[in-house]
């Protein structure tokens, strides 16, 4: 391959090009890895679909390869080693991702892990992802905000703060957060969930027995039903009406951002435990006469 490039005769390089970069091998920066190319310098983007596909590292000043190894435009760039950015963005943005990918609608493809921390370095701040993200584990040292579609094949940390996913979101591993997860939407698991309550006496004020169980049990019904079309369930199901349960413990209800009445059920169990407690003490009379 000729290494003679046109336009450049009895130039001094300095007035050629705008920039220019040496590559290792020294010669025309190939669009496939191969022949007599040294394979230390020249390697192959996997993430490139097609030809050019060839990157070839640059080289410093005394012919030793560097950290950045470049290709044909089209075959992509790839960097050994961290990546730092230092400095402003005059739209907040320090890393913007445009334009289509080869594989179909552009993005950031991650293979181990992406931490992300406030510009201070502190873990202050907020981190939003607004398009399709698929990484095996996402750290994140504070505030989360997901408003695409979210894939993690590993697992997802969140050292504080909030979590808030407005769409869809699939973990193939686990969830751990410290701060607090709010789903704008239905969680369904395939597995256990596995969750407590604070219920802590330290933290509770105007402790007061509940003693009207008998008849907010009486008043409460249970039912059989069908999910119908304005509900996103389907198929049969049994539980309470919310509409009744409001009547009689209204800190039982709350009413979703679509204007449907959902039921904490967990609020139920004081009373049952009562009245079940109440029934085992008129039952004991009873037998005692």
């Amino acid at each position: 391959m000729s290494t003679t490039i046109s336009g450049l005769g009895g130039e001094i390089i300095a007035f050629t090009y705008p920039s220019l970069i040496k590559v290792a091998d020294n010669a025309n920066i190939p669009r496939v890895a191969g022949g007599n190319r040294d394979t230390l310098a020249v390697t192959t983007n996997s993430q490139a679909i097609g030809e050019p596909n060839a990157l070839v590292r640059t080289s410093d000043g005394a012919g030793g390869v560097t950290s950045l190894a470049i290709g044909q435009a089209g075959a992509g760039a790839y960097i050994y080693g961290p990546l730092v950015l230092d400095g402003q963005a005059a739209n907040g943005n320090m890393i913007k991702v445009c334009g289509g990918s080869q594989v179909g609608g552009g993005g950031v493809c991650m293979e181990g892990f992406l931490t992300v921390h406030a510009d201070n370095g502190e873990a202050t701040g907020s981190n939003n992802i607004g398009g399709t993200t698929n990484t095996q584990i996402l750290n994140v040292a504070q505030t989360l905000t997901v408003q695409g579609c979210t894939t993690l094949n590993g697992g997802l940390l969140v050292a504080g703060g909030t979590s808030t996913f407005t769409n869809l979101a699939t973990f193939n591993g686990g969830i751990q957060s410290n701060g607090n997860l709010i789903v704008d939407g239905t969680i369904t698991a395939t597995n256990d969930i596995t969750a407590f309550l604070t219920s802590d006496k330290r933290l509770k004020n105007n402790i007061i027995k509940i003693n009207d169980s008998n008849s907010v049990i009486n008043s409460l019904n249970g039912y059989k039903y069908e999910w119908n079309e304005k509900s996103d369930k389907s198929g049969e199901s049994v539980g309470v009406i919310a509409q009744e349960v409001q009547e009689l413990i209204p800190s039982a209800v709350k009413e979703n951002k679509d204007g449907y009445l959902s039921v904490d059920y967990i609020k139920l169990i004081p009373y049952l435990i009562e009245e079940v407690k109440s029934l085992n003490n008129r039952i004991e009379t009873l037998e005692g006469k």
